[in-house]
Parts: C-alpha cells; sequence; structure tokens
C-alpha cells in the first residue's frame, strides 16, 4: 500500500534567475488505492473537449521508444522474462536481410521502392551508401524524398559518405539538384535533408546546421528542420544556437517554441536553465515544449563526466609521476570541487523541475500543456508522484486521462512502483466505460510492464469486436510479453483488416511469437489465399526472424505476383526488426511526443515508419 502523499506548494521556489519564482498550490491528493471507486463516480461528470493532443497520435509517434522490437534481446525494466530468446541477433539480422532489401529498392513498384529505402536506413549499415545514393536519381519523387530520410538514418558510422551528399541537398546546390534529375531542390527537399544531416550526429555539421537555422532568408520548413537538427546533435554550440533562436521574437512562435524542444535533448546547465523558466511562459507553444522537454533532458553533472575522464587517463599513464600526471592531478582535484558544488545545484534544479510539472500537469489553463507536463512527470517523477498522476487520471473525464494513464506506465515501468499502478491501472481498465481511454489504459499496463496486468488486458480483447481496439490490447499483450495470450493476439492479427490495426497487432504478435505460433503463422504465408492474412503473417515472421523465416520472407518480397502494398508492409518489418542502435534515430527524432509539428519535413520523417 502507497503511504497517501500530501503535497503543499507556494511561496518562494529556488530560481535560477535573480527574482525569486511561485508557483500556484497543488492540493493535497488521496492515495493511489484509495483509486477506483471515486474514479468510476467521476466518470459521470461530463467533460469538455478542448485543443488537447490525441493520445493515439501520441502514441503513433512515440511508440518505438517502449517497443524496442530489435532491442528485445536486451532485457528492460518491467520485464517478466517469460520472451522466447531470439533466433538471430539483430546485428546479424541486418547484414542477412541487407541485400533482399537493396534488390527491393529496384523493384517496379514505388510503394516497395520506398518502403525498401526506409528499412534501408532503419538498418543503419553503411553498405547501404552506394545503393541509397544511386536510388536519388529514382523518378519519383516520394522515392527521393524516402531516399533522403534514409541517408540520415544511416547515422553516424556512415556520416563520412552521407554528410557531403545530404549537405548539397541542404544547400540547394545545382550539383545535388542534379543527382535528384532536377533543375533545382525545393524547400520542402531542403529541409528533409537539413534534418537527416541532424541524423547523422556528425558534430561537424553543426555550424551548417546553425546558419540553416537563423538564416532570415530561409523558409520557414528549413528552419524549422535545422532546430530539430541542432537538437539531435547535441553539444555545447548547439545549446547556444537553440537559446538566441528561443530569444528571438523574429523567429515565430513555432521555431521558438522548437527550439525549446531541441534544447530538452541537447541538455546541459544552459538548456537547464531556459527551460525552468519556459515552463511558465505567456505562450501555450513555449509552455508545452518545456513541459515534453523538462520530461526528457537530463540534470547531469558536466563536471563529474570531465571528472570521470580525467581519472581514466591518469590511471592510463604508464609513469606515476612527471609533468602530465601532476597536470591531471591538479586537474581532478579542481573538478573535484566543481563536482562537488554542481551536485548541489542540481538537486536544487531537480527539485524545482519536479514542482513546476507538478503545478502545470495540476493547473495549467490549456489542456496540452496539462498533458504533456502529467506524461513529464511520468518520465522524471518518483515514488511520490504516483499518488498527483492518479488523482489527475480520475480528475479528468477527457483529454488529460489517457496521458495520465500513460504516465502512469511510464513510470511503472522505470522501477517506481511496487505493483500499486498496475493494480490501480487494471481496476481502472475494467471500469472505464470509453473503449479509447480503455485502450490508453492497457498500453500504460503494457509499458509498466507488470505479470499481474495481463489477465486484465486478455479479458479485454476477448471481450472486444471492434478490431483496431483489439489489436491495441493485442500489442499491451506483447509488451507484456504474456505468452498465455498468444491465441487471442493471433486471432486480433487475423481480424486486423486496416493498415492501422495491421501494424499494431504484428508487433504484438511479433514480441510473443515461439517456434509453435511461428510456424502458424509461416503456414499461413505458404497456403494462404487470403492477401491480408498473408501480409499479416509474414510481416509478424519478420519482426521475429529465425533464419527459416527470412528464406521464406526472401522470396515473399521477391515475388512479383504479391500485390506491391503487402510487399512493401513486409520490406518495412524486415528493416524495423533489424535497427539494433537504442534509440534508433527516428525514436530520437519522435521522442518529445509534440505531434504539433506542421512542418512537412519533420512530419514527414516522424509520420513516416508504417
Amino acid at each position: 500500500m502507497i503511504a497517501r502523499f500530501a503535497m503543499a506548494m507556494g511561496g518562494l521556489l529556488f530560481a535560477l534567475s535573480a527574482a525569486a519564482q511561485t508557483t500556484p498550490k497543488v492540493p493535497a491528493v488521496p492515495a493511489i488505492d484509495a483509486g477506483v471507486a471515486r474514479f468510476v463516480r467521476l466518470l459521470r461528470v461530463e467533460g469538455r473537449l478542448t485543443g488537447g493532443a490525441d493520445w493515439q497520435v501520441w502514441w503513433a509517434l512515440n511508440k518505438d521508444r517502449y517497443i524496442g522490437l530489435a532491442r528485445r534481446e536486451a532485457p528492460r525494466a518491467g520485464d517478466t522474462g517469460r520472451r522466447e530468446p531470439p533466433t538471430v541477433p539483430a546485428t546479424l539480422r541486418a547484414r542477412l536481410v541487407r541485400p533482399d532489401i537493396e534488390l527491393a529498392l529496384r523493384d517496379r513498384k514505388t510503394a516497395v521502392r520506398r518502403s525498401a529505402a526506409y528499412a534501408l536506413g532503419l538498418l543503419g549499415d553503411p553498405a547501404s551508401v552506394p545503393a541509397l545514393s544511386a536510388a536519388l536519381a529514382d523518378d519519383n519523387t516520394e522515392v527521393q524524398d524516402t531516399v533522403i530520410l534514409a541517408l540520415g538514418l544511416l547515422g553516424r558510422a556512415a556520416a563520412a559518405e552521407t554528410v557531403p551528399i545530404l549537405e548539397g541537398l541542404a544547400r540547394g546546390r545545382k550539383s545535388a539538384a542534379r543527382r535528384l534529375g532536377r533543375n533545382s531542390v525545393n524547400d520542402g527537399r531542403r529541409a528533409l535533408a537539413t534534418l537527416a544531416l541532424g541524423m547523422t550526429g556528425d558534430p561537424e555539421t553543426v555550424l551548417r546546421l546553425a546558419r540553416l537555422a537563423r538564416g532570415d532568408r530561409e523558409s520557414r520548413d528549413v528552419r524549422a528542420a535545422g532546430v530539430v537538427a541542432l537538437g539531435l546533435l547535441g553539444g555545447s554550440t548547439s545549446a547556444s544556437v537553440l537559446v538566441d533562436i528561443y530569444r528571438d521574437k523574429r523567429a515565430g512562435i513555432q521555431v521558438r517554441a522548437l527550439a525549446v524542444e531541441a534544447l530538452g535533448r541537447v541538455g546541459g546547465r544552459l538548456a537547464r536553465r531556459v527551460l525552468l523558466r519556459a515552463i511558465e511562459h505567456d505562450k501555450t507553444d513555449v509552455r508545452r515544449a518545456a513541459a515534453l522537454a523538462l520530461g526528457e533532458i537530463p540534470f547531469e553533472s558536466e563536471a563529474e563526466r570531465a571528472l570521470a575522464i580525467a581519472r581514466t587517463r591518469r590511471a592510463a599513464l604508464a609513469d606515476g609521476a612527471g609533468p602530465a600526471a601532476t597536470r591531471l592531478d591538479a586537474m581532478i582535484a579542481d573538478l573535484t570541487a566543481t563536482a562537488a558544488r554542481e551536485a548541489k545545484t542540481l538537486d536544487r534544479e531537480r527539485s524545482l523541475r519536479i514542482r513546476k510539472l507538478r503545478a502545470a500537469a495540476w493547473s495549467d489553463k490549456e489542456y496540452a500543456v496539462r498533458q504533456f507536463a502529467t506524461l513529464a512527470l511520468g518520465q522524471v517523477g518518483t515514488t511520490a508522484d504516483r499518488d498527483l498522476i492518479a488523482d489527475i487520471f480520475y480528475r479528468e473525464t477527457l483529454d488529460v486521462r489517457p496521458f495520465a494513464a500513460l504516465a502512469l506506465g511510464i513510470l511503472s515501468g522505470r522501477g517506481q512502483d511496487d505493483g500499486a499502478v498496475a493494480r490501480f491501472l487494471a481496476g481502472a481498465l475494467a471500469a472505464e466505460r470509453r473503449q479509447d481511454h480503455r485502450i490508453a489504459i492497457a498500453i500504460a499496463l503494457g509499458i509498466g510492464g507488470s505479470e499481474i496486468a495481463a489477465p486484465a488486458v486478455r479479458a479485454q480483447l476477448q471481450d472486444t469486436s471492434d478490431p483496431l481496439s483489439r489489436s491495441y490490447y493485442a500489442l499491451a499483450l506483447g509488451l507484456l510479453r504474456d505468452h498465455e495470450g498468444m491465441d487471442a493476439v493471433l486471432g486480433a492479427l487475423s481480424d486486423a483488416r486496416d493498415r492501422d490495426a495491421r501494424v499494431l497487432a504484428v508487433i504484438g504478435a511479433g514480441l510473443l511469437l515461439g517456434p509453435e505460433s511461428a510456424d502458424r503463422l509461416a503456414a499461413t504465408v505458404r497456403r494462404s489465399n487470403d492477401r491480408l492474412d498473408r501480409e499479416a503473417a509474414a510481416s509478424a515472421l519478420a519482426l521475429h526472424a529465425r533464419p527459416e523465416d527470412l528464406r521464406l520472407l526472401s522470396g515473399f518480397i521477391r515475388d512479383g505476383s504479391i500485390p506491391a502494398a503487402t510487399r512493401a508492409f513486409v520490406v518495412e518489418a524486415l528493416g524495423l526488426a533489424a535497427d539494433a542502435r537504442d534509440p534508433s534515430p527516428i525514436a530520437r527524432l519522435a521522442g518529445a511526443h509534440n505531434y504539433h509539428i506542421a512542418f512537412t519535413a519533420i512530419d514527414y520523417a516522424i509520420r513516416r515508419k508504417w
């Protein structure tokens, strides 16, 4: 049983600026286990839907962070350990599937070529650069755009080859236009290439990106992409540029808000100070961005990192004395003192972050700010925040409740739970009347990873006839590694007729497949006359990836008699499963949870996956 948590805020708070700051009072809240009865009563209260975010859009953009398909070899928080060990490690899987995907890059069907380009980017294998470079000349603009994105997705390992190509496209050079078979590079393509430059992770690009992000003559798309790209790169130079953009009122409020989000990825002392002020900005876009960023930004000591490096160098000295050792000893002494001072400041900053997020989650006037402040509490809060998030959960009747459920699931998955959150959410799942909220609660239970949640989710799947809802429950069971629910998950997979439902059910099945169930799907791929059944079965097998399945799927994606949409779906599944980077570039890009990004290049990149 969680002890009752009472929180009284207000008065003077620690402030990083010269002026003290105040925050509204947050009332005392009931313990989470007090829970479900009051929640059921509050369901009868009518709510009013305003301009908040849709949790399903948030999930679509951010699911990679919590699914980790290719990383199922590694344990995660809340994992029950009931998984079948993968037969083919992700790195080997990438080498096995790359030749087939490169062949698909030359397919006569546009959909297959586009999916192949994206899958090659996900593989992160520098050996794909020649094939992707050649595909820039594809006669279809969607394929070309996806190739640009894929070159960035390859990451740091391929940067020496990809950065010159992407820089030429971002700058709109004539030579880059000729690569595309065009007379010029339009602003949308330039923005996409700018974003891809940041995804390479190459620090040498920071000054080039700074020029694009600051350029008064650049289009809004290019400047916005430059801002996000700087956030992906990180470093002190990126932080300084982003702070300047945030403070420049000529930049426009949306670009300034993007700079705030990007600071959450960059981190550092300067970024922390800006974000702790921005959470109280008068513009909603900025407050929302600050809430997102405060859930992401690491509160780490720069001196501690430098101290660890200095100690490593000192230990590596063959000669224990001498001038080099003396200099390092002096440096270590200075860094030790600095780290001690920073530790005190960081403690105060962490406390201030939690206080401001609690206040924003409870009392901000805008739904979107409350939603993302609540999520941020799930990301950075402790057991002391469970009761507040629970009270937010059953205080709100529409927009915020799914986000509060997800926040509880994230907090539980981080290990900040002793089973009380799972019990609370399982009870809420049974009591909730709205289907869209029930599936949000189920996904939250999946993220939390507690064994006790599986029966409640399984019951919902079996009692629900709506195919999309069944697919959400199937995904939740996959996240829970609930092998007892395998038959129910395969049933949901068979029922999934549209693309959105199929994606969810495929991932749930891919997370759960064992030898027997994989054999069943392989038989479906070989023998079924139903196109959608074959597509779903083949995609789930791609995520599971036994050697015999890879051979089967090799023939499947080469078979021109199979519809292009089906082969494209399976090709992307092969790329998704083989991405062993943690987090993958696409997960880092979407990681701030802000689906309000309205700029075409960024929107294209984060919505492209399936």
